[in-house]
Parts: structure tokens; C-alpha cells; sequence
């Protein structure tokens, strides 16, 4: 950027501390290791938490001061905007709906109002439950999942259960940290430029899908790296799945009926909600009709049993009817 130093200072250290939030908490969380350690190491770390600490709350709290001093509200507004975005995205147990927390507070007695702050404080510790989970799963040091080569078809539909929703929380992460950081980084500045200075829009759009392109790589090849993909196609293999057939083709064909505790071999036809189904994998546990099942077979195995895309399509578009 050629006129960088054009941006407010302010506005600078609060996207610096958003962005770099991570790399902040891994500091603190390393600074606050426990165990047996010398007396010199923990008054070092001890040190370092309380530097990192309290440098970031004072810059933090300094430069928003300035900014709701400076900006209207709804520049301010724009700022706190994408920290929306994580509260659906985190998709949490508690529902403000059913917990009527801003409902009836007019007319609230003394018990009801203790009541009240008691589902308050019971929503944000599900909030920050949540938030320390989702954290865990995806950059812990024990985030990548292990697979079980087992022979229990119960325990394999249970594993690529965990698989599609670990991985639909990782390709999220990546889609809304991609988005955040382009918008903190080509948005925000521009948003809160003044009226005296000039910017090239096309350039700031170009930025935009520059960063949220970039993060985007960056995040998946961390996320999503090849010993992850290994394993999710493992788990394809052996999950199998099945193709619909036409009754009248095999009706001279043994048809036996499905039951979820069997590991059927390929090409067995399988009688299920009064459909036929041919067993294409080489080990099929996967249930007939779920197309979840054969979505995540297919993505992962295209081309097993000659299972090829338009037979895929032709499956999507029927269970679409």
C-alpha cells in the first residue's frame, strides 16, 4: 500500500489485535503453562502473560476510546460487524428464543430479575463453552481426528457422522476467518477514510478477493492437509454405498432385505423402503437412502465400481424430487 501511513492509527491497532487474536492467545496460552518448573522459568512466563496481557487490553481499549470519540456509530457499527457472524456460526445448544432473555424485563419481580441474569450468565457460559470447543477441534494439538479401521457397521456410520460435521466446521472456518481478514484488511480502511482523500475502488475490491483468496489457501492447506484427506477417504472406503436400480431388471435376481448390523460385498442387491439397491463399494454399510451417505462416497470416490459423475447427478436430482 503506498499510502499506508494515511490510515488511522487507532483503526490500525484494532485490526492489528483482531487479526492477529490467535497468535496472541497461543502466546498466552504457552505463557501459562503448568508443571514443574524452575523459578526462574515461571517468573518469566508469568512475565510474559502479564506483558501480552495487559499491552493488548491497553492498546485495545485505548484506540476504541479514540475511535468512539472520533466516529459516528455507524462507522463503529461496521467495525464490530463480523463478530456477528460467529455466533450462528458457532450453532449453539442454547436458544435466546427459548430462553425469553429479552423478553417480559419491564415487568420483572426480584425473583424473576435474579432468574433472568441467572439464564443471562448461562447463555454466555454456553457462548464461551462453545467457543473454547470450537477452538480446541480445529487448533488444538489434538485436532486431527484418527481413524479405526473397524468391522462394526454402527461404529463406521457413527465415524463419518463426526467426519462430515468436523469437516463442515472446518471448510466454515475457513470461510468466514477468509472473509474476516479480507474484510479487516481492504474494508475497513477504506470504510473509515476521509472525505478529503481519494481511493481507487477497483483496487480495493481486487485486494479484497486478493486476501480472502490467499487466507482461503492458506487455511486449507493447515485445515485441511493431506494426511486429513487420507483419512476422510478411508472412511469412504469403507462406508460404501449403494445404487438405485429399477425392480423390473433384477426381478429375477436373489434380493435380500437390509439390516444396518451386515457389511454387504460389492454387487449384492439389497431390498430398502421398497426400493432395490446395488451394492457398489467394496464394503457397503452405508444406508440405501441416505444421500448424505452416497454425497460423501461419491465426493471422495468418484470413479469406484464405475461410479461415475452422472450417475451422481442422477441420484442428487432424484432425491431431490
Amino acid at each position: 500500500m503506498k499510502n499506508f501511513h494515511l490510515i488511522d492509527f487507532n483503526l490500525l491497532m484494532v485490526t492489528t489485535i483482531v487479526l492477529g487474536r490467535r497468535f496472541i492467545g497461543s502466546i498466552v496460552k504457552e505463557a501459562s503453562q503448568r508443571g514443574k518448573v524452575s523459578l526462574f522459568r515461571s517468573i518469566l512466563l508469568f512475565l510474559t502473560r502479564f506483558t501480552v496481557l495487559t499491552a493488548t487490553g491497553w492498546s485495545l481499549c485505548r484506540s476504541l476510546i479514540h475511535l468512539f470519540r472520533t466516529y459516528s456509530f455507524l462507522n463503529l457499527l461496521f467495525l464490530c460487524y463480523p463478530f456477528g457472524m460467529y455466533i450462528p456460526f458457532l450453532q449453539l445448544n442454547c436458544d435466546l428464543r427459548k430462553t425469553n432473555l429479552f423478553s417480559h424485563m419491564a415487568s420483572m419481580g426480584p425473583r424473576e430479575a435474579v432468574s433472568g441474569l441467572a439464564r443471562s450468565r448461562e447463555y454466555l457460559l454456553t457462548l464461551r463453552e462453545s467457543w473454547k470447543q470450537h477452538t480446541r477441534q480445529l487448533y488444538g494439538p489434538d485436532s486431527m481426528p484418527t481413524h479405526a479401521c473397524c468391522l462394526s457397521p454402527s461404529l463406521i456410520r457413527s465415524e463419518v457422522e463426526f467426519l462430515k460435521m468436523d469437516f463442515n466446521w472446518r471448510m466454515k472456518e475457513v470461510l468466514v476467518s477468509s472473509m474476516l481478514s479480507a474484510y479487516y484488511v481492504a474494508f475497513v480502511p477504506v470504510w473509515f477514510v476521509k472525505n478529503t482523500h481519494y481511493y481507487d475502488k477497483r483496487w480495493s475490491c481486487e485486494l479484497f478477493l486478493l486476501v480472502s483468496i490467499s487466507t482461503s489457501v492458506i487455511l486449507m492447506q493447515h485445515l485441511l492437509p493431506a494426511s486429513y484427506c487420507d483419512l476422510l477417504h478411508k472412511a469412504a472406503a469403507h462406508l460404501g454405498c449403494w445404487q438405485k436400480v429399477d425392480p423390473a431388471l433384477c426381478s429375477n435376481v436373489l434380493q435380500h432385505p437390509w439390516t444396518e448390523e451386515c457389511m454387504w460385498p460389492q454387487g449384492v442387491l439389497v431390498k430398502h423402503s421398497k426400493n432395490v439397491y446395488k451394492a457398489v463399494g467394496h464394503y457397503n454399510v452405508a444406508i440405501p437412502s441416505d444421500v448424505s451417505h452416497f454425497r460423501f462416497h461419491v465426493s471422495l470416490l468418484p470413479w469406484e465400481g464405475g461410479l461415475g459423475p452422472d450417475l451422481e447427478g442422477r441420484r442428487i436430482r432424484g432425491a431431490g424430487r
